[in-house]
């Protein structure tokens, strides 16, 4: 064993053999300080797209509050008011203050329930109750001064009226009023579902994924340092490295590049260690490298 500085995405530790003293310790090592930084750019990029502008979504949410605000001008506790079915509809971008018949209103809470799912039913009671009682207070309040989940809590707190409004309608009145009642719930609750139709279900867990690959990395990076430093034949060293750190031959060769006869096939040279690693990760769980991707990150 010897100790070796490398970049920072590399071990500092090489061995001649996985039976050597200290490598099943140091390659933990690697793997969770590998587990880290994956963690420490994954918080960094997700800080980053935090806090990019919601424009889009905040004027949406503002839309949508001030026609909520017209069928319920009185708070979210009581019934909205909605105009008979032949008023005009809302237009797509909800400024037409003008109050909605039912099926209007009905389109509008299932727009808010798609575009924020379930940030537009979140809304505990406590926090419900002081948008009721603070209504009057809301009716005079700069929408474009709020904070995105605040904007987010009256939505929420719409679309709960709206759905004990239906519930109401489903348990009493005509047949024909409860059962379109019960239909706009289905379809409004519905939309919370995510709609997993065409996709493949997940049957290898991603961070068993992302240790594996860590861990074909920590080999690789002590395949390479021993192709460097043993003495002997191409053939001699590709049999020796095999042995000693348990990795097919036919793995050794095709990571830098030879054919059976360990004569240059690929003039480009050896593939990168990151991308050697991901296909044999691949190998190992049945899935292709670009899976091996896409599984480290959602990991």
């Amino acid at each position: 064993m010897q100790n070796h500085k490398n970049k920072t995405t590399g071990p500092t530790r090489f061995f001649n053999s996985i039976k050597d003293p200290g490598y099943r310790e140091a390659e933990l090592i690697y793997v969770l300080r590998q587990t880290f930084r994956h963690y420490e750019r994954k918080t960094a990029i997700q800080s980053k797209f935090d806090q990019r502008p919601r424009t889009n979504e905040i004027d949406t949410a503002i839309s949508l509050i001030r026609a909520f605000r017209v069928c319920w001008p009185a708070g979210y506790h009581c019934e909205p008011q909605l105009s008979p079915d032949t008023a005009a509809v809302f237009p797509d971008d909800y400024k037409q203050t003008v109050i909605a018949n039912e099926r209007s209103l009905f389109h509008l809470v299932r727009r808010a329930v798609k575009l924020f799912g379930l940030d537009a039913n979140r809304l505990p009671w406590h926090e419900e109750q002081a948008i009721i009682e603070g209504s009057s207070r809301l009716a005079t309040l700069p929408l474009e001064d709020c904070p995105f989940p605040v904007l987010l809590n009256e939505i929420s707190a719409a679309v709960c009226a709206f759905l004990r409004f239906c519930s109401d309608q489903a348990r009493s009145g005509k047949p024909e009023t409860k059962r379109e009642a019960a239909k706009r719930m289905r379809i409004i609750l519905e939309s919370l579902v995510p709609d997993n139709r065409g996709k493949k279900r997940l049957t290898v867990d991603p961070s068993e994924v992302r240790s594996h690959c860590y861990r074909s990395l920590f080999c690789l990076h002590q395949v390479r340092y021993a192709l460097a430093n043993l003495r002997g034949t191409r053939k001699e060293k590709i049999e020796a490295i095999s042995k000693n750190f348990e990795i097919a031959a036919e793995d050794i060769r095709e990571f830098i590049g030879l054919d059976s006869n360990n004569e240059i096939e690929r003039l480009s040279g050896p593939y990168r260690i990151k991308d050697m690693a991901r296909t044999l990760t691949g190998r190992h769980f049945g899935i292709t490298s670009q899976t091996v991707s896409n599984k480290i990150s959602q990991s």
